[in-house]
């Protein structure tokens, strides 16, 4: 893929560009005018991918593709030396060998701009029809709603299944719903799980995923909702999903199965007490529902053509009207998509970034009509077509899906910094590339190639790939030598050998591995022990490396000489100092299951951190430390994220140094608990007048006015350790928090409630958590006039009874969230007054919910009938 490799060796010129101590000084000149060479022929292929003609170019493109693959790896390599070198002489032959190595690309592209010159003048020449492709990005990321469309053509089905599912018989019954891939088995169960009467009827509902790499195990964890990291044997676990079950009506929701075998392990499991409980079951296979129901498998059919031109009319003009002049080209290209709904969504979606014009619409149907067949399956094949015509970041984006598993959600966060990592982004004046990042998912979102999975406060959390279009990116990325996915039937673990650029493991490695190439990742979604194959040349090249799933006792040295890597997740006991070899460093994701631990001062040197991300609590020290050791005054210019870090870390030298910092994690230890209470004691011991009537502000709470100087930080969660019943803790002023803090999360911290009153003047917070007894005590009467732009409250935990607040005061609140307040008599009545409150969840406050449902039914008699409120079943 030529446009990845040639973003890739760009963002090493401007890295060579901008380094300090300068390996290219005194050839500067010529760096600036490759780079400027290369981004000319990147502008030149952006515009041709958008040309959907590419004849002339695709010969050429292939010699692109190997020569800047090639040029990139060179690069890489005599940069790692030049950086490597331990004395004078070793760095300046180093640098004479970058030297020369730039040149000769020079003349190499050269050579191919020439070319292209020439095809451009011909295109010039000729009066070419070219279907436009791109197209800009639509609206914003965290600000976008996503709202289910009307189910087309499954109205009848809807009704069926939900009659199976709430009529007789009273026995346990299980419904198949079978059908090819892509038809809307998956919608169609999920709209029935999540219909408001399907809710009420039923006391449980579970939902698993379980795709064709079953595992017992995994299916079991996932029906008793205990997580992965449980110690239950399978018996156990099937025992206490019984227990759970039992005497109670439940629907149970297992998508996705792909054999006999799944349904045989678990359905023994499911208790029968004759009340009603249903399983649905779906699979594309019949073999699979009939051996589930022989009697009741529910077909799920293609759509006929007047529902297929509904279903695309519905997703490109939603409420307007088709033109006149689209019409009838639009039901041609509905009718050819074979009456599969994920083929003309896919369809949708790219019509939905071309221009509404009669001559572009008749250029793509007449591509849609190359591509059919007899036969349903080789909508693949229409789909594909979409893939063609993605602007070439938004491919290499896209091919990356391939990597993860079938069925797996996807952490967006995880996914930008591995996106950044690889170079995929082209840089964009005032945008960070991690914006840039989102604004390519969000494209591919409104191609409709990628689903959204999980959103919190307007921001999508997980988002996933339908397996179909799962199977199309595996089928290009091996076409392209882009990916390839280890498993069991592929052709690595049978030969040991690969040319793919990138390898994903979906099975346990411990097998040796060969390339006939430089590899630039690795991801591991099992366990991972060859760790000597990256004293392999293959590897040295290595930019991402994902291993988190194996436990180390040791840092592996091995990974110490991959000084090129971007992105680093794994599981240690420690982090050594010699990590600072790894200067090329973006991201670093450790799980280190010793326990809290120190980081090393040598950090402050790897000046290309962007995001830190631990699971226990850290200490870092002050830069001071590295200005001692010859280091001089370093700052952290690149740091986006750090979490988790200790309290005691935020001192004003580390603050200091992290001036744009934008999401924050602190953590109380149990260590600096034990030693503030101690010193607590000691100066106003127990029953001291003094110590009731002014309480002495926490230690942890002493380091917020420090990191109030972080003016760029947006997100900031503050943990708190309780190991004592009396705390002594209060908010600090207004004053005393980051001024543009836009979400906080408080858990633990034993608050007031009147000190929410301080946290109601934050100007521009518009996401607040209290988890954990964050805020402790019986009446919260708001007072102040605030929370002018809160947008999301979650309250988890706490022992509060009365909640005395009026509309005013909360005048943008969209989304509450009540969760285990046990003792909450009623959410505030006057709420039903905020013109903008969208959704109410109240989970284990079931006094609450009546009032709750008042304020639904104030609302309904004014005409809003969009307010959505969510409780327990069982209520």
């Amino acid at each position: 893929m030529a446009y990845a490799d040639i973003t890739a060796l760009l963002e090493n010129l401007e890295f060579l560009l901008q380094s300090d101590p300068h390996p290219i000084l005194h050839y500067k000149e010529q760096v600036e005018s490759l780079h400027d060479k290369v981004n000319l022929l990147r502008g030149f292929l952006e515009e041709s991918e958008k040309r959907y003609d590419r004849g002339s170019m695709k010969h050429l493109d292939l010699e692109i593709r190997d020569v800047f693959y090639k040029a990139r790896k060179v690069i890489d390599s005599k940069l790692l030396n030049v950086y490597a070198a331990k004395s004078a002489k070793s760095w300046k032959k180093a640098r004479r060998i970058l030297r020369r190595s730039l040149r000769k690309l020079t003349e190499k592209v050269d050579f191919i701009l020439k070319k292209l010159n020439k095809i451009s003048q011909k295109r010039k020449n000729a009066a070419s029809a070219d279907l436009q492709a791109g197209g800009p990005v639509l609206g914003g990321f965290s600000r976008r709603v996503y709202m289910e469309n009307h189910v087309v053509g499954l109205n009848n089905d809807l009704q069926i299944v939900k009659d199976q599912l709430t009529q007789s018989p009273l026995r346990l019954e299980t419904i198949p719903i079978v059908g090819m891939g892509g038809v809307g088995k998956t919608t169609l169960a999920r709209r029935l799980y999540e219909d408001p009467s399907i809710v009420l009827h039923f006391h449980v509902r579970l939902w698993v995923t379980v795709s064709q790499d079953f595992q017992i195990r995994i299916l079991l964890q996932d029906l008793c909702q205990l997580g992965n990291d449980n110690e239950m044997n399978n018996a156990d676990l099937a025992e206490h999903l019984y227990k759970s079950l039992k005497g109670r009506r439940y629907l149970i929701v297992l998508d996705d199965i792909w054999c006999t075998e799944a349904w045989d392990a678990v359905k023994s499991i499911f208790p029968d007490d004759n009340n009603g409980s249903r399983i649905i079951l779906t699979s594309r296979l019949k073999e699979v529902a009939v051996h589930a129901n022989r009697e009741k498998p529910h077909h799920i059919k293609l759509l006929d053509p007047v529902d297929s031109w509904k279903l695309l009319h519905q997703k490109l003009f939603v409420d307007e009207r088709c033109p006149q002049e689209l019409e009838e080209v639009g039901k041609e290209i509905a009718a050819k998509c074979q009456g599969l709904p994920l083929a003309i969504v896919v369809v949708a979606g790219y019509l939905l970034k071309i221009d509404r014009t009669r001559d572009c619409w008749d250029n793509f149907a007449d591509s849609v009509a190359s591509y059919v067949t007899g036969d349903p399956q080789q909508c693949l094949d229409i789909i594909a077509l979409s893939y063609n015509q993605l602007p070439p970041p938004l491919k290499a984006c896209f091919l990356y899906f391939g990597a993860f598993p079938e069925d797996r959600e996807i952490p967006v966060s995880r996914l930008i910094y591995l996106w950044v990592a690889e170079g995929f982004l082209k840089q964009v004046t005032g945008k960070s590339l991690e914006e840039i990042a989102e604004e390519c998912l969000m494209d591919l979102i409104d191609r409709n190639l990628i689903l959204v999975r999980r959103v919190s406060y307007g921001r999508i959390k997980t988002c996933i790939i339908h397996d179909i279009l799962r199977d199309l990116c595996l089928r290009e990325a091996e076409k392209e030598h882009f990916m390839h996915v280890v498993n069991h039937n592929s052709h690595v673990f049978h030969e040991g050998k690969t040319n793919a650029q990138r390898l994903s493991f979906h099975m346990d490695c411990s097998f040796p591995i060969l390339s006939t190439t430089h590899i630039d990742s690795v991801l591991c979604f099992s366990r991972f022990s060859m760790y000597s194959c990256f004293r392999h040349s293959a590897f040295k090249l290595l930019k991402v490396l994902d291993i988190i799933r194996s436990a180390l006792n040791c840092f592996p040295v091995e990974i110490l000489q991959l000084g090129n890597l971007r992105f680093l997740a794994l599981s240690v006991t420690e982090l050594p100092s010699t990590i600072s070899h790894l200067w090329n460093l973006q991201t670093l994701v450790l799980n280190i299951y010793s326990g809290c631990t120190s980081l090393p001062w040598k950090l402050w040197t790897m000046q290309q951190l962007r995001h830190l991300h631990f699971n226990f609590c850290s200490f870092l020290p002050n830069p001071a430390g590295a200005e001692i050791n010859g280091q001089g005054d370093l700052v952290l210019r690149n740091l986006q994220t750090l979490s988790k870090l200790s309290f005691s870390s935020c001192t004003m030298q580390v603050i200091a140094s992290l001036p744009n910092l934008k999401k924050l994690g602190l953590y109380e230890t149990a260590e600096a608990h034990v030693t503030e209470k101690l010193w607590l004691d000691r100066v106003f011991p127990s029953g001291n007048l003094f110590s009731s009537v002014y309480p002495i502000q926490s230690n942890c709470w002493s380091y917020i006015s420090n990191v109030a100087q972080l003016h760029q930080l947006e997100i900031l969660k503050l943990n708190f350790i309780n190991l004592f019943a009396e705390e002594r803790r209060w908010v600090p002023c207004v004053d005393e928090f980051p001024p543009n803090l836009k979400k906080l999360t408080l858990s633990s911290s034993y608050l007031p409630w009147k000190d929410m009153n301080v946290l109601s003047m934050l100007p521009n917070l518009e996401v607040l958590k209290l988890k954990n007894n964050a805020f402790v005590g019986s009446d919260w009467e708001q007072y102040e006039e605030g929370f002018s732009r809160l947008k999301y409250l979650l309250i988890d935990e706490t022992d509060l009874v009365h909640w005395r607040a009026t509309s005013t005061q909360f005048p943008s609140l969209k989304h509450l969230r009540l969760f285990r307040c046990r003792c909450l008599r009623e959410v505030p009545l006057d709420f039903a007054e905020i013109p903008y409150l969208q959704i109410i969840d109240v989970y284990g406050s079931y006094d609450a919910v009546r009032s709750v449902m008042q304020i639904k039914q104030e609302q309904e008699s004014v005409g809003n009938d969009d307010l959505l409120v969510r409780f327990d079943s069982a209520v």
